[in-house]
């Protein structure tokens, strides 16, 4: 269904399924049934969310078999379950490492961060890679197409994701203290580097997804490899010269990740570094003049209240990244605005 845009009987079943698991959690959480709650939540989610899926999928399995399509599955398979064993480590190591060195209070306070910025990638990066690598799934046998559609794919997800993800960066202090109170202040740091990490992560799974798409699987367990490696590198010496940061570790290895992962794809489709950054630098820019403007905001509204502050650097922030993309680059606005009128023409 991804693959023929059907996003929206997609997004109907998730809505659906989610209000149903819900609706069964509270009940039962009400009724004192406790931690079972959580389970009856997770279990009426899942089965709502497969009932909904064969009822709108109109494809239906038989018992035929081709032997020629289970053997290319399985070579698939071979070559992607390494990434995703190395996916698991990367996504659990941060929170292990600093149990580890820190101790539960700071795992507390990291995973806050971490929590925010799993969610802005769920509304924001998940779907939009997901429209993108089923558009560039439909052209990659022909290279010229396929070329154009990923730098065209690449200036969409920076001009959209940048501004979320650093402009979250900007406003932390406050969307911490309106969101999760006071006594979580101290994971305004950590969501400031995490926020970062997150757009670092939407690129990464843009690379991922052209490298699947060329039957590279192994690839991303290379590149996914790489950052389990730097980002313990990191965390033992960040440990040993006692930073305080210590979401930092997880972060910088993206220095060295990104532009290999980039450098990697570049190999695939023969696209050019300046190429590259033509691609990226309308969003990443106009976001960064943003971060720069908010904090300037802010520095001017030091006398209001969190939420006033908050919604007014949001807004503000908003406003001049337009007008910075409308001003400074008109034509990647214009490129943008039209590839997003057909995703949501497709998508309807």
């Amino acid at each position: 269904m991804t693959r023929h845009f059907h996003f929206k009987a997609l997004a109907v079943r998730s809505l659906v399924s989610a209000l149903a698991g819900g609706g069964v959690g509270v009940t039962m959480a009400v009724k004192g049934l406790g931690v079972m709650a959580l389970v009856g939540q997770q279990a009426v989610t899942f089965i709502a969310s497969f009932v909904l899926l064969w009822i709108s999928c109109p494809w239906r399995p038989d018992f035929r078999i081709s032997l020629s399509a289970v053997r290319e599955i399985l070579v698939f398979w071979r070559g992607y379950i390494g990434n995703s064993v190395i996916g698991i480590l990367n996504s659990n190591c941060d929170t292990f490492l600093i149990a580890l060195f820190f101790g539960t209070r700071d795992v507390g306070i990291y995973n806050v961060g971490k929590r925010v910025r799993l969610m802005l990638q769920l509304v924001t990066s998940r779907p939009l890679n997901g429209t993108i690598s089923s558009t560039l799934a439909e052209i990659q046998d022909d290279p010229g197409r396929l070329q154009r559609g990923i730098l065209r794919g690449l200036t969409i997800v920076c001009t959209i994701c940048a501004p979320i993800f650093i402009g979250t960066s900007a406003v932390s202090y406050d969307a911490i203290i309106v969101g999760f109170g006071q006594k979580w202040i101290e994971t305004t740091p950590v969501l400031q580097l995490l926020a970062i990490s997150g757009f670092c992560m939407v690129l990464q799974l843009f690379n991922d997804n052209i490298f699947i798409i060329h039957k590279r699987q192994a690839w991303c367990m290379y590149v996914a490899l790489m950052y389990f490696v730097l980002s313990v590198l990191a965390f033992c010496v960040c440990s040993k010269l006692q930073v305080s940061a210590f979401a930092l570790p997880f972060v910088l290895p993206y220095i060295c990740v990104i532009p290999f992962s980039f450098f990697l794809v570049s190999q695939l489709v023969n696209i050019s570094l300046r190429e590259w950054l033509s691609a990226m630098l309308p969003g990443i820019s106009s976001a960064i003049a943003m971060w720069l403007a908010v904090k300037l905001l802010q520095h001017q509204l030091q006398d209001v209240s969190n939420l006033v502050r908050l919604v007014a650097s949001c807004l503000a922030g908003g406003i001049f990244y337009v007008m910075a993309l409308w001003v400074l680059w008109r034509k990647q606005a214009f490129m943008t605005l039209d590839i997003v009128r057909h995703i949501l023409q497709r998508r309807s």
